[in-house]
């Protein structure tokens, strides 16, 4: 891993303890699901950018590391190989990125933003996951403060929540979705 991704990495494990800080209940919640992974993977065609834009980016979506949820509840980065094998994983969440997702998201209906959600593995953690991270309060404010000033901390903070309350709203709905169709089919299974 060239040495960006791992400070990005850290960078956003470190911001995801603080998040989890801010909101005790989020890790309560998924302390039951202690040991169990998660892997976040993104496919689909990358979005086109301007030829002068193309080569500073990647042409494939990141590879995101396995996280695992510890004892108190936080997520960790789950180690690569467990006795020379590659780490089991209990939920995958892909989402499949592409231009229809793009406008789709500009709808703000999570109805519509079904089929570019998979999830395979457990049902029960998936849906879990999903009610922590729609429900998650961000004192962005209070994480900027001491770098922007409260100010400018204030307006960051206005403008990201309700960019994320748009975008909780659309998580909760493409998850409760694609979750409620997965467990009425597992309960008529029985």
């Amino acid at each position: 891993m060239n040495p960006l991704n791992l400070h990005l990495e850290h960078s956003a494990l470190k911001l995801l303890r603080v998040v989890f800080r801010q909101n005790p209940w989020a890790a309560e919640r998924l302390s039951a699901f202690s040991g169990k992974t998660v892997a976040f993977e993104i496919g689909g065609e990358l979005p086109a950018l301007p030829p002068a834009l193309a080569g500073l980016f990647p042409r494939a979506w990141p590879q995101l590391p396995i996280l695992r949820i510890a004892r108190d509840g936080h997520l960790e980065r789950a180690p690569n190989e467990v006795g020379g094998h590659p780490v089991p994983v209990d939920v995958r969440l892909k989402l499949v990125w592409s231009a229809a997702l793009l406008e789709k998201l500009r709808t703000r209906d999570p109805g519509q933003l079904l089929s570019h959600l998979r999830i395979d593995g457990d049902v029960l953690l998936a849906a879990a996951l999903g009610e922590v991270l729609s429900e998650l309060y961000i004192d962005l404010g209070g994480l900027l403060a001491p770098i922007t000033g409260d100010i400018l901390a204030q307006r960051i903070d206005y403008h990201g929540r309700r960019m994320m309350d748009s975008v909780g709203s659309v998580v909760d709905g493409m998850l409760s979705g694609v979750l409620g169709a997965r467990l009425r089919a597992r309960s008529t299974e029985r």
